[in-house]
């Protein structure tokens, strides 16, 4: 296993905001495509609303769990969640949504392997169109190799 299988996990966890919150965080067309999440390499339309997500995954280099030719590896890094909301409108949704987030990324909680070691809010900036919350999970994961 390797990193994209963390990615994955982390991924479809993030994807279970809106059952988590009780809230429609994630706007979807249909039932399987959202609309207002960025996702690695996929075409993206920011909403007119500038209420979106964009999810990063930020690996490291894998250290070995043990000894041994056949120890698993730990994998660690970060998955970074930008949470985009409206200029203008101060930081209630934003901080709803972060509020939300660290519940659901909450340190100590593990999807299958990945253990999430802690979450918090890095930075908020001002871009062009958007403000923006960066919220980052750290996290780390014992894989087979």
């Amino acid at each position: 296993m390797t990193d994209a299988y963390v990615q994955k996990k982390l991924t479809d966890a993030f994807f279970t905001l809106n059952d988590f919150s009780g809230k429609p965080f994630i706007k979807y067309e249909g039932e399987e495509k959202p609309v207002n999440v960025y996702l690695p390499n996929r075409d993206f339309e920011a909403p007119k609303s500038n209420q979106f997500f964009v999810l990063d995954f930020l690996p490291g280099v894998p250290e070995p769990a043990a000894m041994g030719t056949e120890a698993a590896n730990r994998w660690a890094g970060i998955f970074q969640i930008d949470v985009c909301t409206p200029l203008g409108k101060g930081e209630a949704e934003a901080n709803d949504k972060y509020e939300w987030l660290s519940k659901l990324f909450a340190r100590g909680r593990s999807f299958d392997t990945v253990r999430v070691m802690n979450c918090y809010r890095a930075l908020s900036r001002t871009d062009s169109t958007h403000y923006t919350t960066v919220v980052r999970i750290e996290w780390t994961a014992d894989l087979e190799r």
